[in-house]
């Protein structure tokens, strides 16, 4: 900034001393002129008296002319002068101001290097870095070789399951093939289970016939004849006593549903219950058939 300071100051100073030169150069002509006027005057009243001759006057002007023409070759030179200085003053200038341009780039660049230097200088040191890195090493090379020992570990577990799997794919065929054993015998039982069943079933008929006096009456009425003409309508009893029992099921219901309001308008908390309930209603239900069949049984005898 001093230097460009000075350079602007210069380039003011210069217009002054030229416009100073000119002045000089106005005063010396005003002066010569002036003498020669001067002179011009001595020489008129010279002429008057007749106390001079021509040939000094001749050589007065001519040393008067000669001087001035220097005076003038001078102050050209002068400005010739003046105007190289002012040439090579704007070239140092344009100079100045590319070495001023290159100190702020290399300051620019100093500056840098001492933050560059300072962020180094801060910087942790690089033994303690590389200590650092080598334990980080040290520590994936265990997890690496614990991933190792893990996928070992896992390929034997899963060899194993292979072999259990393939076992337990050999039970099962030899299940399978048990299992189809047991089932023909399962379906050779269920018949068997059946014709016990049925013959089951014919016992307890034959025996309830013999013990209850109303079928062994039924069993004895008629004769055989009559049993084998009753057997054809067989099937149609069952299916009367199938809708019959349903019916019994659905009045049965109903009749849970009436034990159950008249409960709950007497208030009878004691018999609110579901299964007093049932009890109830099938009291209800079978105690009118029990007292006719009894009175049926009594007569009978």
């Amino acid at each position: 900034m001093a230097t460009f300071t000075m350079k602007r100051t210069m380039m003011k100073i210069f217009p002054n001393i030229r416009l100073l030169l000119s002045l000089i150069f106005s005063i010396t002509s005003l002066f010569f002129f002036t003498y020669y006027g001067f002179v011009s005057a001595d020489y008129t009243n010279t002429l008057n008296l007749n106390d001079a001759n021509l040939p000094p006057s001749s050589n007065c002007n001519s040393d008067f002319t000669c001087e001035f023409e220097e005076m003038k070759l001078r102050l050209s030179k002068l400005e010739v002068s003046l105007d190289v200085t002012e040439h090579e003053l704007n070239t140092k200038s344009v100079h100045i101001l590319q070495c001023e341009e290159k100190i702020e780039q290399l300051s620019q660049t100093i500056h840098q290097l001492e933050v560059n230097l300072s962020n180094v200088e801060e910087a942790p040191d690089y033994e303690q870095v590389i200590d650092i890195f080598e334990k980080q090493v040290r520590e994936l090379e265990a997890g690496v070789r614990r991933n190792d020992r893990e996928l070992q570990l896992l390929k034997h577990r899963a060899k194993d399951s292979d072999n259990w799997v393939d076992s337990l794919s050999a039970q099962v065929k030899t299940m399978a093939v048990i299992v189809s054993e047991l089932w023909f015998h399962v379906q050779k039982l269920e018949q068997a289970q059946e014709v016990i069943e049925r013959r089951t079933a014919e016992l307890r008929r034959y025996i309830r016939n013999q013990k209850c006096f109303f079928f062994k009456f039924i069993s004895n009425f008629g004769g055989r004849r009559y049993q084998e003409v009753v057997a054809p309508y067989t099937s149609k009893a069952l299916n009367l006593l199938e809708k019959s029992l349903s019916a019994v099921k659905k009045y049965h219901h109903q009749l849970q549903g009436s034990v159950k309001r008249a409960i709950d308008k007497h208030e009878l908390t004691v018999l609110a219950g579901e299964e007093s309930i049932f009890l109830l209603a099938s009291i209800i239900f079978i105690l009118p058939i029990m007292l006719a069949w009894t009175c049926l049984s009594s007569r009978q005898r």
